[in-house]
């Protein structure tokens, strides 16, 4: 199992790390001017992730509100539903120890221009029919590579349901940061 190294730096805003001038170029998000600085969870879990797609607006801000009824219930397998949907104290600490992927809904107009971040969630809270996730992310991918590894990455719901395509929230029992590693992704190991 790959562990990636998650270097805690403050200061700046977005420092490239890697420019292979080719599409595998990504950006290491250091500290943007609206997200504090968190560390890495300490026990990090690479045979799972969290796949939350919000529309393209919430990106910006790291903090996702989505509706009860879209979080843990589409495309997820019936185990890791019965472990993780009742966001108990226990399912919220596991959940917070997988790497997670957050994207906006796929645009088709400007597929290639889309970006999303690997990282971690730092919290969630549920209320009455929402539920609020806050996220730390680490690194900028390309959303053009993970539709392009949507076989992949498990990301397809059924054969004519991509899983960009739709606001939700999902847990995969896919290995995120070796499947990007194979496909070419250079993190910084520090």
């Amino acid at each position: 199992m790959l562990t990636p190294s998650f270097p805690s730096i403050t200061g700046g805003t977005n420092l490239n790390i890697f420019d292979g001038g080719d599409d595998n170029t990504y950006n290491f998000i250091v500290n943007p001017t609206n997200i504090a600085s968190y560390p890495s969870p300490i026990n990090v879990d690479n045979r799972l992730y969290n796949l939350i797609v919000v529309n393209v607006a919430e990106l910006s801000t790291m903090s996702f509100i989505l509706p009860a009824n879209l979080v843990l219930t589409k495309c997820i397998s019936a185990e890791l539903k019965r472990q993780h949907a009742n966001l108990s104290e226990r399912a919220i600490e596991l959940i917070k120890s997988y790497p997670s992927i957050v994207l906006s809904t796929n645009d088709k107009p400007n597929f290639e221009k889309q970006k999303g971040y690997l990282g971690y969630v730092l919290s969630v809270d549920k209320y009455s029919s929402n539920i609020l996730i806050r996220f730390n992310p680490k690194f900028e991918i390309k959303q053009s590579l993970i539709n392009a590894l949507s076989s992949e990455l498990n990301l397809v719901c059924t054969p004519e349901i991509n899983e960009l395509d739709k606001v939700h929230w999902t847990i995969k029992q896919v290995d995120i940061v070796e499947t990007l590693e194979n496909a070419g992704v250079k993190f910084p190991r520090m």
